[in-house]
């Protein structure tokens, strides 16, 4: 009978302990469930901030490579006309305008600068993703640069035929028509702005493939982020 009653006891403790540790790791599930859940979700969020960055950054990439193509177009010309025939003012004007026309980077990079300054990269668990997004925004100061340097060589150009233009202003476009106010022929037979012309031309040949090449990258991105979200 004691015998009995030990190996009763021994069953019930048994028991016990199964229960308890069936607790204990019901909760330690329950409890990483949670964590992956929130991770999940702050993953979730952060790439749908990214996704309406990219979707920023394309349309003003589409914007820059269409003014850049118009301001190649433009350049040709007018070094296709440093020899004559000469254009009549109205015309030159035009080209002028869209030669002048250069474009500034402003990348919108919020998302991407808080996840890096934060040290928070590792929110967006797909590692392959992740590298491919570095490279992408790492790839942003040469492009702003190049931008800045096709700037820098337009203004030098403006500077050599001053005193053959002035600047109107399109409130309606807010753009700054070029009104050639001097002779088309010593306008365009000017040297140092035929110089400027030439190296504008192929600045804005490199920048016209490059910005093709940033929104295929882009659009790319952003389907991998939107496949990402589960959307």
């Amino acid at each position: 009978m004691p015998l009995q009653k030990t190996k009763g006891r021994w069953r019930y403790g048994l028991t016990e302990l199964v229960i308890v540790i069936a607790g204990v790791l019901i909760a330690l599930a329950a409890d990483g469930w949670m964590e992956q859940r929130t991770l999940r979700d702050a993953e979730v969020e952060s790439l749908g901030r990214l996704i309406k960055d990219m979707e920023v950054d394309i349309e003003d990439f589409s914007g820059n490579l269409a003014r850049t193509q118009r301001g190649l177009d433009a350049a040709k010309w007018l070094m296709d006309h440093r020899g004559g025939p000469f254009p009549d003012p109205e015309t030159l004007s035009e080209r002028l305008t869209d030669f002048t026309a250069c474009s500034i980077l402003s990348p919108n990079t919020s998302e991407y600068a808080a996840l890096k300054s934060s040290g928070q990269l590792a929110t967006l668990r797909n590692a392959g993703f992740r590298q491919e997004l570095t490279n992408h925004y790492e790839r942003y100061g040469l492009m702003s640069a190049q931008y800045d340097n096709d700037c820098r060589v337009v203004e030098e150009g403006v500077a050599a035929i001053a005193h053959f233009i002035e600047f109107g202003l399109d409130p309606e476009l807010d753009t700054w028509p070029v009104i050639v106010t001097g002779s088309p022929s010593d306008l365009l037979t000017n040297a140092s702005f035929q110089k400027s012309v030439g190296w504008a031309a192929q600045l804005r040949l490199g920048l016209s493939v490059r910005a093709e090449r940033m929104i295929a990258d882009l659009s790319a991105l952003r389907a991998r982020a939107s496949e990402l979200t589960g959307d």
